[in-house]
């Protein structure tokens, strides 16, 4: 693990510090890396929905399918997480 010192206003540390508290994290270290994790998720959603987008335009225009089997496996297992487990389901 890598330490990265950050200079914030002492409002913002109040904040950062109740967050943290407030979701039974250890302190803003934890806090902060929640966020940034949440940022990696949603920057990966958005890449592949355009991905997906594009590979719709595509098949729409004709031409080859342009998705990987990593992208169809990401874009199921995302579709999968969000769908209700049925009774006699596993979710893993």
């Amino acid at each position: 693990m890598v330490t990265l010192q950050i200079t914030l206003p002492e409002q913002m540390l109040i904040f950062v510090e109740a967050q943290a508290t407030g979701r039974g994290l250890a302190g803003p270290s934890e806090y902060l890396q929640a966020l940034i994790a949440a940022a990696e998720k949603n920057q990966e959603q958005l890449e592949l929905e355009a991905r997906f987008a594009g590979a719709i335009r595509a098949i729409e225009r004709g031409d080859p399918n342009p998705l990987s089997p990593d992208d169809w496996r990401r874009l199921q297992q995302r579709v999968l997480s969000r769908q209700p487990s049925s009774p006699g389901t596993s979710s893993s």
